[in-house]
């Protein structure tokens, strides 16, 4: 009975969010958020706590929308909405996604890295990650990881043009002592991504236990089992 009244508080949350009706939305989502049995619902538990598991995901992804839609000033909400959803359910790519994409925008760009990564772990043929990832690799300047992820790109689809650029960027120039180095003649860009500033990591702002533990994945590995 108790989790028929909580789907039922999901869904007003929901029609009240599609009705851009935000700090209606925001309440029901947060009130549901809080109850108990919501809350104390444990990962690989019992079949009733998964289906209560999955009320707190859908509860978190969409209140991260919530907070998307009222401004930048509750990016920081949002954000943390999206690393718990991505605790609950790592497979859904959606969320990795805009995880990935918030995070840039943010300057958070290990942590953008982590998710369009894990968002390519779990849908190997993610357009959006894949293209994401080799722009924000360029904006942290990791050389080695942008020629195989423009090499993974290029196998799908041989004709992509800024594949093309970046692998052969890369590739072509020789590296000049005492000179700038190749990958920065390379500017990031994606019509859907935000940079504050090339290079410019700004992970530390996040407090430390919200930070996903491992950032520093290696990509190699990554990339081997998508392809």
């Amino acid at each position: 009975m108790q989790e028929f009244h909580l789907s039922q508080i999901y869904q007003e949350g929901l029609l009240k969010l599609q009705a851009k009706e935000y700090e209606k939305a925001r309440e029901l989502l947060e009130s549901l958020l809080k109850d108990p049995l919501i809350s104390s619902a444990q990962v690989k538990s019992s079949a009733s706590d998964g289906h209560l598991l999955q009320l707190r995901f859908l509860a978190l992804k969409n209140l991260a929308t919530v907070f998307l839609q009222q401004g930048p000033a509750h990016y920081d909400s949002a954000l943390r909405c999206y690393l718990q959803a991505v605790e609950i359910d790592t497979k859904d790519s959606v969320v990795w996604n805009r995880l990935g994409t918030l995070s840039c925008s943010m300057g958070l760009l290990s942590i953008s890295r982590w998710a369009f990564e894990q968002g390519l772990f779990c849908s190997p043929n993610n357009w959006n990650c894949m293209e994401k990832l080799l722009e924000v690799l360029i904006a942290i300047g990791d050389e080695v990881a942008c020629l195989s992820v423009s090499q993974l790109i290029l196998r799908h689809w041989p004709s992509h043009s800024r594949a093309l650029h970046v692998k052969n960027t890369i590739e072509v120039l020789e590296p000049i002592p005492f000179s700038p180095r190749v990958i920065d003649k390379l500017k990031p860009k994606h019509v859907r991504l935000k940079f504050l500033d090339k290079r410019k990591r700004t992970d530390d702002n996040l407090d430390e236990g919200v930070a996903p533990k491992k950032l520093n994945q290696n990509v190699e590995l990554q990339l081997a089992e998508a392809s």
